[in-house]
């Protein structure tokens, strides 16, 4: 008797699960051109339009950055685009899918989509970087494109202050940013050098290191 109650409960429980699955998501009809796309530095903007439906208060995006790691972005009805962010070099038919939120914080069925990205301001920044030799010390120069946004770190191999032995000494730090032409910033050592290695590092607004550079 209670092995047939189990029984009985047990296909009570497989059935409810059968029903929420059928009931996950939505059925929807994607309006006219309902999603369209522009890359931009390190990712592209979405622009959507939303289903002819009250209960329908946003829209979600799913896909992987360039690290590999799912992400999550949303847009609320009072919008009409979303950044999808999340990359370094630019990207080709990166593979996304899409679905309305409802009120009721339901889904729709998903929808594939892809769009395209262009390099980040990082990789932008690193291509075009040149390090000359400069008296007492050294000049970077650049040309970042509009929409550059990151980090820039500034090392030479050198020597410790206090112990004297071979290390990579930290110069300095700075803000990547737009600029309207050509830019040159120039350096001292902090020690008499004659010869010596220059490393830049150039990490994005999430904290990532993106790349590294040699001169």
């Amino acid at each position: 008797m209670i092995m047939k109650n189990i029984y009985l409960i047990l296909l009570l429980f497989t059935g409810l699960l059968a029903c929420n699955d059928e009931h996950d998501f939505i059925k929807t009809d994607l309006p006219e051109n309902a999603f369209r796309f522009k890359e931009i530095p390190g990712g592209a903007v979405m622009y959507y339009k939303l289903p002819d439906d009250p209960n329908i208060v946003g829209i979600r995006v799913r896909y992987k950055d360039a690290r590999g790691e799912e992400m999550l972005r949303s847009g609320s009805s009072n919008c009409d685009s979303l950044m999808l962010i999340g990359f370094n070099e630019e990207m080709k038919d990166v593979a996304a899918k899409v679905s309305y939120h409802f009120q009721n914080n339901q889904e729709s069925q998903s929808f594939d989509v892809r769009f395209s990205t262009a390099d980040s301001g990082p990789v932008a920044f690193m291509k075009s970087l040149k390090c000359h030799s400069n008296w007492d010390g050294f000049a970077l120069q650049f040309n970042n494109p509009v929409g550059t946004s990151g980090l820039a770190h500034v090392y030479y191999l050198g020597k410790d202050p206090k112990t004297q032995l071979p290390d990579t000494v930290f110069i300095k730090s700075f803000t990547l940013s737009p600029t309207e032409e050509e830019e040159t910033l120039f350096f001292e050592f902090k020690q008499e050098i004659d010869t010596t290695t220059i490393i830049v590092k150039v990490e994005d607004f999430r904290g990532y290191m993106v790349k590294k550079q040699a001169f």
